[in-house]
């Protein structure tokens, strides 16, 4: 029903006639109750009719003793003629008697209900209506939405309606509790909901409960969650006898306390007040209430206070309840200087919209990774989006795809990295919307979570699964310590097995244990040391650190930011470092469009937005870091649909505290032109001839590295180049999938598997994996091709690392050199590329690639010069002109030594029957569709040195 704002207050409260007694004092738990939608207004119809009407007297002492009413213009009734709703307002103020007006058919007798309601109907004389079981508190009153009255007129004389509700009393002494929640205590007993008034001729009813919903409880909050103040409050309930009463109350801290009180029968009479007196004095406070609280807090050796974490109320992640409120307040009247951060969360309730009319995630008995995806995604967007908005539907789908969870067989502990999403939406849910679950859903979920991650995580089996430096270490210990601090406090029993805070504690032990190989302190620096360098390339980039930034900002708010443990994680080896390396894996073409240096199984891709930048951002309190995040955003890029990531809703408790709205339209930049390091698997140089903002700055990437890695290709040697606004030397788009991939290459050879990366593998007979699909060298006479695949193309040695030998950062070039000898040492006795940016003055004028050969004495190498490129190319005189978009650029080298000289060559990327196709397995293979290989081929001799030097740029006159 609507909840109008009137101006009815209560004048006076004396002689309140008590019908309660109460046993004393118990600590319990229970659901906080979802607001509802209001509905509109009746029709405007009829003929205009003036009705006089007031209140039951309230002098006979079975009445509410001293209990005035009184009208305020505007204050709305229905009144019902002929079977018609209409709307009547009052047309005086400040007394208990008003004469209403409106519209209706005119009738001998008027029905009449307080307050007006627009899907109350009537049926012969009898009202069906709605108590409201959310109320408004107002001070010294009722919420006079809820406050029932019905009645029985004529034109001629007065109407006296009469009260159809009980009321209950409390006082509150503190000023910091935000929600009064009181529950009948009976098994199927009613406070609030659906009401049937059966009116008389003589103004009396009879009252009944309706047919329609009807809860246990009323539920008393402000708007935004403010605080009540100090003083008496009233709650409008059914006149029924109950067996007691349970009140609880939240506090703006986040806890809860509650009492209990009850007689064999508690009679809520109709025009009674029941006075449960003062609920604020002398109650514990409890974090829970629904008996599986646990006292068990171990010490830890990475300071973490797990005694303090366990009693504190939810939620508890990434934010507590004054990081909400403060987040909430920024969004509303701080909205105006927060605009960005307004973007966002608008975004993410966009988004959240949409998951409504989503499926649940489904079980199936194979990899479920997808639906934990999904799932994931519509429990982060709607938990987000209710805590900001109340609306139910949020939480509604949230607990559906939760509760969906919980009757899974298992988290496919088989697939690891299943355990660590689903974890993780488990653990934002049950944490975030902790206060609005019944106390069986808590339960159930809390099992889900303690069997399927305390009961599997450490098993030989599953931890061997994320024990290594990639994503998979990141996402399953993010999943599994949000799990950890959610249920913090806990104890559980499942098959004989107890689980509790030792549990807990012991894995976020584990997790931040630089000593343990198993955990996530150990695999960090070999995942960025010392540099910063991501190996897997730029888009998995974005999924581990994404899952790193959930890690650490889960122990930041659950144990402080200096915790021991929270320090071995933020600083270590390269991690502070890989904010820049993240940056330069972005080229300046600009907009939406925002090229990558896709290397790896990264692809050539447009940029997404790199939410985990602004965590870096505010830890340095440096904004360089997201001057690409800005431009994207000046470009129209941070639209509902750019903020899909299923992770992007952590993004407001992060930027909330940075100045986004100072930044964002004057993007500062980096000082440095240059980034080069690698980690333990990978080396990068990757270079830009200035900052700009323009898509006229020049940019490239260069890959060194081993071949094997996670998502590894034979890129080792290959570059991007992008200039003009163009991207002229390209990294192949992927081709296949890993399953795709594999079910192809057994068509061939039963033993060859795609995701194995040694030196036999049938990966490398994929065009978009092996070295000829990418902007390096190739030797079509070397012995690993006749050894490995059927072509005789060169794959490369897999478990050979390119190191970078030196790096150039002048006012006029800037680059760097690498040694590839290790790769192609079956073929070359030496082998070393330079690709550099040359400036003329403050702009680009080429862009320069340096090959050092040096061959051996069994093979004069037969030697391919490829670059993949989107651009149509032309063979002229000496060079090749590249075209696209109407934009040009020139391909030029240079060879000195004993080499022939260079047969420019384009070769086609995507038809198969070109000589030079790797694989029969590849021959449908259209993801380079469109796209060819620029270059040159060439033989050099036996023992010599050569050099080539090719130019790519707009002036084939430049040298």
């Amino acid at each position: 029903m609507p909840m109008f704002a009137t101006s009815i207050y209560l004048k006076k409260m004396t002689n309140i006639k008590l019908v309660c007694w109460f046993l004393p004092l118990l600590l319990v738990s229970c659901a906080r109750e979802l607001p509802e939608s209001d509905s509109g207004s009746g029709d405007d119809y009829g003929e205009e009719i003036t009705l006089c009407v007031g209140q039951e007297s309230g002098q006979n002492k079975t009445y509410l003793s001293g209990l005035d009413v009184l009208w305020g213009k505007g204050d709305c009734i229905s009144v019902f003629s002929g079977g018609a709703n209409a709307s009547f307002k009052a047309t005086t103020s400040g007394a208990s008697r008003s004469t209403f007006a409106g519209k209706a058919p005119r009738s001998p007798k008027y029905y009449i209900l307080y307050p007006y309601q627009e899907e109350a109907s009537i049926s012969s004389n009898v009202i069906d209506c709605t108590l409201p079981y959310l109320q408004v508190p107002v001070q010294n009153s009722f919420d006079p939405a809820a406050a029932l009255m019905a009645g029985v007129a004529d034109e001629e004389e007065t109407a006296m309606l009469k009260n159809a509700c009980a009321f209950i009393k409390f006082e509150l002494e503190g000023d910091d509790v935000t929600l009064v929640y009181i529950q009948a205590t009976g098994d199927g007993e009613k406070l609030t909901g659906s009401v049937q008034l059966t009116v008389a001729d003589d103004g009396t009813h009879t009252f009944s409960m309706g047919t329609g919903t009807l809860k246990n409880a009323v539920s008393l909050s402000q708007p935004e969650d403010a605080a009540f103040k100090p003083g008496v409050y009233y709650a409008c309930v059914f006149p029924n006898d109950i067996s007691g009463v349970r009140v609880i109350f939240h506090y703006a801290d986040g806890s809860t306390g509650s009492k209990v009180r009850k007689t064999k029968a508690c009679p809520l009479t109709r025009n009674y007040i029941t006075d449960f007196g003062v609920i604020d004095d002398n109650v514990t406070r409890v974090y829970d209430g629904d008996g599986t609280k646990d006292d068990n807090y171990p010490s830890s050796s990475y300071g973490f206070n797990y005694a303090s974490l366990g009693k504190r109320n939810h939620p508890r992640l990434f934010l507590d309840e004054t990081g909400f409120n403060d987040l909430r307040a920024k969004l509303t009247t701080g909205a105006a200087s927060n605009m960005f951060l307004k973007l966002l969360s608008d975004n993410i309730i966009t988004n959240a919209a949409s998951c409504l009319s989503e499926a649940v995630p489904a079980y199936t008995a194979s990899d479920n990774l997808t639906e934990a995806r999904l799932g994931l995604k519509h429990i982060f967007a709607c938990a987000y989006a209710f805590l900001i908005t109340r609306e139910s539907k949020y939480f509604n789908k949230a607990k559906a795809d939760m509760l969906q969870f919980c009757s899974w067989a298992d988290w496919h502990p088989e697939q690891y990295l299943c355990v660590g999403e689903t974890a993780m939406a488990m653990a934002i849910g049950y944490d975030w919307l902790y206060g609005y679950f019944t106390n069986e859903e808590r339960e159930l979920m809390r099992e889900k979570m303690f069997a399927y991650v305390l009961g599997t995580y450490k098993d030989e089996a599953n931890i061997s699964k994320y024990s290594n430096a990639n994503n998979w270490n990141e996402v399953c210990w993010g999943g599994l310590t949000a799990t950890a601090i959610a249920l913090m406090g806990k104890t559980i029993t499942i098959d004989a097995v107890t689980y509790g805070n030792a549990n807990l504690a012991e894995l976020l032990e584990m997790c931040v244990n630089p000593s343990d190989s198993h955990s996530n302190a150990y695999q960090l620096p070999r995942l960025y040391g010392p540099d910063g360098c991501f190996d897997e390339g730029y888009n998995y980039w974005n999924y581990g650190t994404g899952y790193e930034i959930a890690l650490i900002k889960a122990l930041e708010t659950a144990f402080g930011k200096t915790a021991t443990g929270v320090t071995n994680l933020v600083n270590a080896s390269g991690f502070l470092a890989t904010d820049r390396f993240m940056q330069f894996m972005e080229s300046p073409l600009g907009g939406k469009s925002f090229a990558t240096f896709g290397f790896s199984d990264g692809g050539a891709s447009a940029a997404e937005l790199q939410w985990p930048l602004y965590w870096f951002a505010g830890h340095k309190e440096d904004y360089t870091v997201l001057s690409n995040e800005f431009h994207k955003y000046q470009a129209g890029a941070y639209t509902a649909s750019d903020c899909k990531d299923r992770m992007f809703p952590l993004l407001p408790a992060i930027a909330k505290d940075l100045a986004l709205d100072a930044h964002c339209n004057t993007p500062v930049y980096p000082t440095t032109t240059l980034w080069s390091g690698g980690n333990e698997m990978t080396e990068i140089i990757m270079a830009r001839d200035k900052w700009s903002g323009t898509d006229r700055d020049a940019y490239f990437g260069f890959k060194g590295g081993y071949p094997n890695r996670s998502h590894g290709h034979m890129d080792i040697g290959s570059f991007v180049f992008d200039y003009n606004g163009e991207r002229w030397s390209h990294d192949i788009p992927l081709g296949w999938t890993y399953t795709a991939a594999t079910e192809r290459i057994r068509q061939y050879d039963a033993s060859k598997e795609y995701n194995v990366r040694g030196q036999n593998s049938g990966r490398w007979w994929f065009f978009f994996t092996n070295n000829i699909g990418h902007s390096t060298l190739s030797i079509m006479n070397g012995p690993l091709g006749s050894k490995n695949n059927p072509s005789d193309q060169l794959v490369g040695a897999a478990a050979a690392r390119a190191t970078i030998v030196s790096t150039i950062n002048t006012a006029t070039e800037t680059g760097g050199k690498m040694d590839l000898t290790p790769i192609y040492a079956d073929c070359l006795s030496a082998f070393y590329r330079t690709v550099k940016i040359v400036k003329e003055g403050s702009d680009f004028k080429k862009l320069i690639v340096i090959d050092e050969i040096t061959t051996n004495s069994s093979l004069a190498p037969q030697i391919q010069w490829r670059m993949l490129t989107p651009a149509a190319v032309t063979n002229q005189d000496g060079y090749q002109e590249l075209t696209q978009n109407g934009k040009t650029m020139y391909l030029k080298t240079t060879c000195t030594g004993n080499v022939s000289s260079p047969a420019y060559t384009v070769w086609d990327a995507a038809d198969s029957s070109v000589p030079g196709w790797v694989h029969p397995v590849d021959r449908d293979y259209t993801a380079t569709k469109g796209y060819h290989m620029a270059g040159f081929a060439a033989t050099i001799q036996k023992n010599s040195v050569i050099t080539m030097t090719t130019m790519i740029t707009d002036n084939i006159n430049n040298q």
